[in-house]
């Protein structure tokens, strides 16, 4: 009874501390970044939207799909600090469909990943022990080849 206390408390601690560091983060970007910063959130939605539906104790699925998301989201970021942060050049990338389209591509690009790997690393991971299994078989049958049929025997 005590640990599952013990771990809300640091769950509540550890969720307070994101939400400070994000609020902060936040804050500056306004500051610094302001007309580029709805763009980013806009751009981030799936970001958004992943966090709010994961459930997962580490929030993994919302980290895979927020890098995703980050990587389709950069490079228009870049592209907007690059003209001069301007509203104008806010509004050339908003109005850009390709923009939104390779954005919310990388993060459908997550989604994918979280949905498919599981199913291609089980069955590499399955591959690899059939193969070890069929390797030990044919050393087996190489020793009862050499020492004869006592070396083999029967597991407990």
């Amino acid at each position: 009874m005590a640990k599952s206390s013990n771990k809300s408390k640091k769950s509540s601690k550890r969720s307070t501390t994101s939400s400070v560091v994000i609020l902060f983060v936040s804050i500056v970007m306004i500051v610094l970044f302001k007309h580029s910063f709805i763009f980013f959130l806009a751009g981030m939605l799936p970001s958004i939207v992943a966090r709010l539906v994961d459930k997962t104790r580490d929030r993994l699925y919302f980290i895979i799909v927020a890098g995703f998301n980050f990587a389709g989201v950069a490079p228009f970021m870049l592209d907007l600090w690059n003209r001069g942060n301007t509203a104008n050049a806010v509004q050339e990338v908003a109005n850009n469909v390709y923009a939104w389209l390779i954005m919310f591509s990388m993060a459908g690009i997550g989604w994918l990943m979280i949905i498919f790997l599981p199913g291609v690393v089980y069955s590499i991971l399955t591959s690899i022990a059939n193969n070890r299994v069929s390797n030990l078989e044919r050393e087996q049958y190489e020793l009862i080849e050499e020492w004869g049929a006592d070396v083999k025997r029967e597991a407990l």
